[in-house]
């Protein structure tokens, strides 16, 4: 499948190229042009050389993947996100068309961060399997959510347990989505870990703070002359409980065991992409900036500057860190540019490469990215150099 962007006047498009056996009278092609359904991006097309092109209307949104790049997903994100795949379900069997014609790939899904709403892509003559592909798509947001917000990791990993039993269903999400993800997560070692319910016939100790004592003492004795892939291997297997709960402790002690503050607020990460446990042992990605932009990857400070000599003579941007997103969105732009030309996510500037050049990225902007007045396609990234001219719209900076 050949994807691309393109403008055209105030519009701006992706592009499913060369489509064949395409035919204006199928009854999903119809369906897509007669009707605004809920969640879908609009939907048209071109026969160029016998050959179909389908365009899927953008403007003003972003790339799911470029939205969460910079700022984690939140548990608010997440839930509107599952919302948005069930009203979008539901609608397409009030049209009678099939879910599996949903690209539900990272690159296929865009969002409006502001609205904080989402909108995806029905390809008429696409063979996809939603299940498998939501199954991928929750291996990618366990990688990109915010593990600051408790919430938010309850919710991703219970969802992404759900959707790997072979008897799943979409309206399971559901059933997750009202349950209730405010209880607290209790730091210990090197995991978070939930504190865990006494089975039926066990009865708790009368006095709260010495059965913490006795359940912490044996946490930490399991964890002692454990690595990383043996709690991995009990997750998978869902022994880690049944292993806690039967460890005896190296050492006995009659204190509570306390946590300080510093390990509460530094979870750590485990591989992504395990299932979701009743203990909640979870990993971590990024630091939280406070601000909503968060930095992952090969994120860092910089000691880059631009310098406007154009419409913002004698101003200086400091790219004080990396990417580094230029729009006039607050909150989610690291420059905020409140101009009627800039566009509310504008531009992104990547860290260096290996050969220590810098990219810079268009992020669908109405007005388009231009360097050295060379317009930049959407969500491709371009090589920047040292004493490169950037546009933003009308806007001229150096790059120094």
């Amino acid at each position: 499948m050949n994807i691309s962007f393109r403008k055209n006047l105030n519009k701006n498009y992706m592009v499913i190229e060369k489509v064949s056996d395409f035919s204006e009278n199928n009854f999903q092609v119809q369906m897509l042009l007669q009707n605004e359904i809920p969640t879908l991006l609009r939907f048209s097309f071109e026969i160029i050389n016998g050959k179909a092109e389908l365009f899927y209307d953008i403007s003003s949104r972003q790339v799911f993947d470029r939205q969460f790049e910079i700022s984690k997903m939140t548990f608010e994100n997440l839930r509107t996100f599952c919302f948005s795949v069930r009203t979008l379900v539901r609608a397409l069997e009030e049209y009678l068309l099939d879910p599996n014609n949903i690209i539900l790939k990272k690159e296929c899904i865009f969002t409006d961060p502001e609205a904080n709403s989402y909108f995806f892509c029905y390809h008429p003559y696409y063979r996809g399997d939603i299940l498998a592909e939501l199954r991928e798509l929750f291996n990618h947001i366990l990688q990109i959510i915010d593990y600051e917000d408790e919430k938010a990791v309850r919710l991703a990993y219970e969802i992404h347990s759900k959707i790997q039993t072979d008897n799943f269903v979409l309206t399971d999400i559901m059933n997750v989505l009202q349950q209730d993800f405010s209880g607290s997560i209790r730091r210990i070692g090197k995991i978070e870990v939930e504190e865990l319910e006494f089975e039926e016939d066990v009865q708790p100790v009368p006095v709260p703070v010495v059965e913490e004592a006795t359940f912490l003492e044996k946490v930490s004795a399991y964890l002692k002359g454990r690595n990383l892939i043996d709690i991995l291997e009990d997750i998978n297997n869902g022994e880690l409980r049944h292993k806690i709960r039967n460890e005896k402790p190296f050492y006995p002690s009659k204190e509570p065991f306390l946590l300080s503050e510093q390990n509460k607020k530094e979870p750590v990460k485990l591989l992504p992409g395990e299932s979701f446990m009743e203990e909640s042992v979870y990993p971590s990605g990024g630091t939280s900036s406070g601000g909503g932009t968060v930095l992952l990857g090969k994120a860092g400070n910089s000691n880059r500057r631009l310098v406007g000599i154009k419409g913002q003579e004698g101003q200086c941007i400091e790219v004080s860190k990396l990417p580094f997103t230029i729009g006039k969105l607050a909150g989610f732009a690291d420059e905020v540019i409140d101009l009627p030309s800039i566009s509310r996510l504008h531009t992104r500037i990547y860290p260096a490469n290996d050969q220590g050049e810098y990219q810079i990225e268009d992020l669908n902007s109405t007005n388009g990215t231009f360097l050295n007045e060379q317009k930049l396609m959407p969500y491709t990234k371009t090589i920047l150099r040292e004493g490169d001219v950037i546009r933003l719209a009308g806007e001229e900076y150096r790059f120094c």
